[in-house]
């Protein structure tokens, strides 16, 4: 029994470009009228080892994905024409001449799982035997009857001690659903029988449908994602390796090539017809997740942060929803954000701008050790019932948008601690905080703090200047302060305090 593992790569986990597709069960016979024999092709690096695999749709037009191209120079890879790299045939080399990317080259690491799609021109011409498949239109309605095959080059099986790379393999997948809104653009996913499925091994690799008995090219190779095929790839939480792939399961992630006419006919200069049109996308302004989820396109920062709250609630065990109506109705995780009420952004989540939190209902943020110096933080000034807000240890020092926060109107308890902040600037004399952390940091005037009148536990340990407290004499509501660590002007001051205090720490 012949086995077939065919490498999918997710650049973001990997340093090595390829992905795959598993045919545990038997792979699929690849005759002379088999798609995959005249248009799957390799592609060899320098040392002409195969990285990645691609689909001939011209005369010299490779299409491929985009990540495995994006940190390689060009003109030291070849298309391979064979059907096994490890045996090569110097007459079926071809070196490349050109590139091109969908978007920008190197904007991937934002952009992922969308517009992972690049196309290769080669020198000369394709051997005789090999010609190009036609794309296949993006205004068909697929279904899970419909005939699919996957081709590549990757392993050829689970078994990594008898797998092996470079030989041309194909196995069948089943269709699962099409997504295609302002957060995911016109992404396949397949969802067949266990141990028939991508894993490591070949992006850009072939996804090929009969329809009426003619095989076109369907969809080219993408990865894995964490929120779109939990079962292939799922967080792990864990510092060195935080994400796992089973290969096992048949869970991959395709683009729809139907969607790349418009770009490949304007960028390679030939005729590739065109796409239906895409979701619409305007440049505006907008408030809230939901308007932002609806209209962001992928270059802007927003587009990050809304992916970040979709994953969010993707992971989330604590209450029940419908998995892919989160991924297609922004209204629907809307209400699924605001059920959460709270989020806790580790570092296993992208953040963007903020702007799509201002209308959530979370009475609970936490966002810790990022860069935040840039990031205009009034967005949770104006978020309906936040009550608690952590941002600890994210260089706010500098950010003149921090006073924006004193304008909340909810807002009781907020941590600020760890940011080198040398002065505080409260807009709001009448602000309802009761609890406020600013340790570590370098405060050199408490004055501002008068106008909070319901302050009742103050933090501000560790300060690395001295500091003088008299200001502090004018909070009659004060009760807590902590003062462990840090240096004062004036102990008069603060035998004056603590005669007013319930608690002084120091």
């Amino acid at each position: 029994m012949r086995y077939l593992f065919i490498l999918v790569f997710n650049f973001l986990l990997f340093s090595n470009p390829s992905f795959a597709i598993v045919n545990e069960e038997g792979s699929i016979e690849i005759s002379s009228d088999h798609p995959a024999s005249y248009s799957s092709v390799a592609l060899l690096d320098e040392t002409k080892t195969v990285f990645c695999s691609g689909t001939l749709i011209s005369s010299q037009i490779v299409l491929t994905a985009k990540h495995c191209l994006s940190k390689r120079e060009i003109k030291k890879l070849y298309v391979y024409f064979g059907e096994n790299t490890n045996h090569l045939n110097e007459s079926l080399l071809r070196p490349l001449t050109e590139v091109g990317f969908y978007g920008q080259r190197d904007d991937g690491k934002i952009s992922f799982p969308n517009f992972d799609a690049a196309w290769v021109r080669f020198k000369g011409k394709a051997p005789k035997a090999k010609k190009a498949i036609t794309l296949f239109n993006s205004d068909y309605q697929l279904s899970k009857s419909d005939l699919i095959h996957l081709a590549g080059f990757g392993e050829s099986s689970l078994d990594k001690w008898s797998s092996r790379t470079g030989v041309l393999g194909a196995a069948e997948t089943t269709f699962d659903y099409f997504l295609n809104t302002n957060i995911y653009h016109h992404l396949i996913l397949f969802d067949g029988q266990d141990g028939k499925g991508a894993c490591h091994g070949d992006s850009g690799g072939p996804a090929y449908i009969q329809v009426r008995g003619k095989w076109y090219l369907l969809g080219l190779t993408n990865g894995f994602d964490v929120s779109l095929t939990p079962k292939s790839m799922r967080r792990t939480f864990l510092e060195q390796a935080p994400y796992k792939v089973d290969c096992k399961f048949n869970q991959s992630l395709y683009t729809h090539v139907g969607y790349l006419k418009n770009w490949l006919t304007k960028s390679t200069g030939l005729n590739f017809g065109t796409s239906e049109k895409d979701v619409n996308q305007v440049n505006e302004k907008h408030v809230g997740f939901k308007a932002w989820c609806e209209n962001v396109q992928s270059y802007q920062s927003e587009w990050v942060t809304v992916k970040s709250l979709i994953e969010y609630v993707l992971d989330n065990q604590d209450i029940a929803f419908d998995r892919k109506k989160v991924l297609q109705s922004c209204s629907y995780t809307l209400e699924v954000l605001n059920q959460l009420k709270s989020f806790n952004l580790t570092r296993y989540y992208k953040l963007g701008s903020l702007a799509p939190l201002e209308d959530v209902d979370f009475n609970y943020v936490r966002i810790t050790k990022r860069d935040l110096s840039g990031i205009d933080l009034s967005p949770l000034a104006k978020m309906p019932s936040l009550e608690r807000l952590v941002l600890s240890k994210n260089n706010l020092h500098g950010n003149d948008t921090l006073k924006n926060l004193f304008r909340s109107k909810s807002l009781t308890a907020m941590d600020l601690s760890g940011n080198q902040i040398e002065s505080i600037d409260i807009q709001n004399k009448n602000h309802v905080l009761q609890e406020l952390d600013l340790s570590g940091n370098q405060l050199e005037d408490l004055s501002e703090l008068i106008g909070l009148s319901h302050l009742k536990k103050l933090y501000l340990a560790e300060q690395s200047i001295r500091i003088d407290l008299r200001p502090l004499l004018e909070m009659s509501s004060l009760t807590d302060l902590d003062l462990y660590e840090t240096d004062v002007v004036n102990n008069d001051s603060l035998d004056r305090l603590q005669q007013q205090l319930i608690h002084l720490y120091k």
